[in-house]
């Protein structure tokens, strides 16, 4: 688009939507899907245009057609934009792909993905999200676009545009079926620190905090360049981790660390008694069961020779 008309910003878009409290027409062409969830996800695509360029201060001249002829229609705008263009039931209406002013290709489908998927889940909060290309196909109204909608989602060009790191992928790519998953994880200065991963996840599996000793232990040297003394204080460290956890965890479920064994050991003696047992039991039964049949065969022949 040209410098007198820039794309709108998602969030501009979604501020209009915010504010839209008008009853719409019911003659109305051409609606644009919200990318967020909704109890009514699409809006007039025109009243929202005219919302975010008048936030904006832009002067744009509308003329009587709110789609896609001329770069400053509504639906031009918006779909330019990573926008769907939807009718009222929200279904996507088929656009001109010979008008030059519309994005189209890989670009629309970088857009929309990051609008439509990625964005919404780093709003959330979310860890990861996962784009599967027969759904993008299905919400951008896409028909046997498979290859080219992989292609963009595993593009470095969607990484840039939406910071993201490079997906995984399942296989076989391209398919319908392929999924792509993007790390949404926040900035490496608020992640926690090797020390306190460990001592959280002792936290919550153990119920309570670690104690001091194996904190201590936890430490994880900063030499660059680790030596033969190194590593090996770094194993006893880590066996004296481990010896302690296990502490931890006996006196957890009240156990004395000479009574664990035993009491193991007593259990699996008991379950052996109880298999040995139920094959007993079995044997016995098959047994029965084939003696019933032979005295059954017999009389059956005795029957077969009398007649």
């Amino acid at each position: 688009m040209s410098a007198e008309l820039p794309s709108f910003d998602r969030k501009d878009i979604e501020a209009a939507m915010d504010a839209y409290n008008e009853r719409p027409r019911a003659n109305i062409q051409y609606w644009v899907r919200s990318t967020r969830k909704r109890p009514d996800r699409v809006y007039p695509s025109k009243r929202i245009a005219i919302i975010v360029s008048e936030r904006k201060g832009l002067r744009i001249d509308w003329g009587h057609n709110a789609g896609w002829l001329q770069k400053q229609y509504a639906a031009a705008l918006l779909h330019n934009s990573g926008f769907i263009i939807v009718d009222r039931g929200d279904t996507p209406i088929t656009w001109y792909e010979k008008l030059d002013h519309l994005i189209r290709g890989a670009e629309r489908i970088r857009l929309c993905a990051m609008n439509y998927y990625i964005e919404p889940a780093r709003e959330r909060g979310a860890g990861a999200v996962s784009v599967r290309a027969n759904d993008l196909a299905r919400d951008m109204g896409l028909e046997n676009a498979f290859p080219s909608i992989c292609s963009a989602l595993g593009g470095k060009k969607l990484q840039e545009i939406a910071s993201v790191p490079a997906p995984t992928c399942t296989e076989p790519n391209p398919s319908s079926s392929t999924t792509f998953t993007y790390q949404l994880a926040g900035d490496s200065a608020d992640a926690p620190d090797e020390e306190d991963l460990v001592r959280n996840t002792a936290t919550g599996l153990f119920g309570g905090a670690m104690t001091d000793d194996t904190a201590s232990k936890s430490n994880l040297r900063e030499d660059t360049a680790a030596t033969p003394d190194d590593e090996a204080q770094t194993e006893a460290d880590t066996r004296s981790i481990g010896d302690t956890i296990a502490k931890d965890t006996a006196s957890k479920f009240n156990l004395k660390e000479k009574e664990t064994e035993p009491r193991l050991q007593a259990e699996v003696e008991a379950l052996r008694t109880k298999v040995i047992a139920l094959e007993i039991k079995i044997a016995e039964q098959s047994r029965d069961f084939y003696k019933h049949l032979w005295i059954i065969g017999v009389m059956a022949f005795g029957i077969a020779v009398v007649f």
